[in-house]
């Protein structure tokens, strides 16, 4: 059985048309967990009228407001099938969500689909996610490339549109108090086993409001936000390969204060070795000028 964990806070404008992708998909044997975190409008009336249809609707109310990341955890404590979906209140899902991730996923702990772009009145924007975020699994073929991307320019995976297995669980909770985002922590953890895979197949219509919780930037991960990416990896316990051990070694140095001639030669021939996954447009002719203000300003202090 799947699980789908969902968070709900204020959706009732776009909540139904998200449950009903749901509750027609083409794989039925699943549990929709939704936890609400004390919504104000009628995003649980709602709920509870679709609870009282359809058993595999789960509603769980919070007493009090936790939080969107803590929430998320809330609704992945419910679940209790073998693999997990993710879910947010305002996209809407293709009928065969749930089909492509199950059938993709094979032997890994995380897979990622692709989403469309389109916005509030579910109107295409003629771009997906992965577009938008200069991925693509030719460009990025192994799960090292992957995680060098997440953890050096930021996630290029949507939360809503992942299935993990429960074996990343162990790996995976309790949330960092430091870092923000979910499904970049996810993401970063499964390409470190490297149990990650992606599909390019759009299965989730991404709507883009004002609304929304998190927005797409193509740099969410701050500077601290990096090093406890690091820090966490390492802490968990992951059995890691020598070269992502070397690979998070060296970037726990070029994202440090350096005070020494030698750490700042090590510092700029990091940033030239990996200037795709810094920069994952890659452009060559503002290379001389991003790496002229990377030597005068320091900017990964």
């Amino acid at each position: 059985m799947i699980s789908i964990a969902m968070t709900t806070y204020n959706g009732e404008k776009y909540i139904s048309a998200q449950i009903d992708s749901i509750l027609s998909q083409t794989v039925s044997d699943f549990e929709l967990v939704v936890c609400d975190d004390v919504s104000t409008d009628n995003t649980v009336d709602i709920l509870k009228d679709y609870a009282l249809k359809d058993c595999r609707l789960k509603l769980c109310c919070n007493g009090q407001n936790l939080g969107f990341k803590n929430n998320f955890a809330k609704a992945i404590s419910l679940c209790k099938g073998e693999y997990i979906a993710f879910c947010d209140q305002d996209d809407v899902w293709t009928n065969d969500h749930l089909e492509v991730l199950l059938r993709e996923i094979g032997e890994n702990y995380l897979i990622a689909g692709n989403n469309l772009l389109v916005d509030e009145n579910l109107k295409p924007l003629g771009i997906t996610f992965f577009e938008s975020n200069l991925f693509s699994k030719k460009k990025y073929p192994q799960n090292i490339d992957i995680l060098k991307k997440i953890l050096l320019s930021g996630n290029c995976f949507q939360g809503a549109s992942m299935l993990l297995s429960r074996k990343i669980l162990d790996f995976y909770l309790p949330l960092p108090e430091t870092i923000k985002y979910h499904d970049s922590w996810l993401s970063a953890l499964a390409c470190s086993l490297n149990k990650f895979t992606s599909c390019e197949t759009v299965i989730t219509r991404y709507r883009q409001h004002d609304r929304q919780v998190t927005h797409n930037s193509a740099n969410l991960m701050y500077i601290q936000q990096r090093i406890s990416f690091f820090d966490e990896i390492e802490s968990r316990n992951i059995p890691l390969n020598s070269d992502i051990k070397s690979f998070i070694n060296q970037s726990k140095l070029f994202f440090r204060n350096l005070n020494t001639v030698t750490k700042r030669l090590g510092q700029t021939r990091f940033w030239l070795r990996h200037y795709p996954y810094l920069y994952p447009d890659n452009n060559k002719k503002r290379k001389p000028l991003r790496f002229l203000k990377f030597v005068l300003v320091n900017k990964y202090k």
